[in-house]
């Protein structure tokens, strides 16, 4: 998880503190995020070390809950999550495949939808794009 000062969180030496000092989330530890089934706003958070993180002041969070309390207000190791903004494609692209290939992915893939898109305006007939469209899916 990325904080200020673009560090990520990780656990420290005790692996029940929650530290942000790595600045490389490759270094980072991995939080897994559990969502409640009727209620996907309401998440608990999983740390590298099997336990839940829960908030015990206003200052401090710890990974040493259990998790297994209600899925309400008073239970520390719940938190309500918003999506200010949800990624599109060519971001999780870039982000996914990194800095030395994104390129060449972004590259390909505009080069194929751009031939693509340019041949079906040649063809007539909506079976025809339906097959040609389902094909070239089928190829990926």
């Amino acid at each position: 998880m990325r904080v200020f000062y673009k560090q990520f969180i990780g656990l420290d030496s005790t692996g029940i503190k929650l530290v942000a000092i790595a600045t490389d989330y490759k270094t980072s530890d991995v939080f897994e995020i559990i969502r409640k089934s009727d209620d996907p706003s309401l998440v608990r958070i999983k740390a590298p070390n099997g336990s839940f993180l829960q908030a015990k002041t206003q200052d401090l969070v710890t990974a040493d809950s259990k998790g297994d309390g209600q899925w309400q207000d008073d239970d520390p190791s719940v938190f309500e999550m918003t999506i200010a903004q949800r990624l599109q494609g060519e971001y999780q692209v870039t982000h996914g495949y990194g800095p030395s290939k994104a390129p060449q992915i972004m590259n390909v893939c505009f080069f194929f939808a751009s031939y693509f898109f340019s041949f079906l305006l040649t063809k007539n007939g909506p079976d025809y794009h339906n097959k040609v469209i389902i094909g070239a899916f089928t190829a990926f």
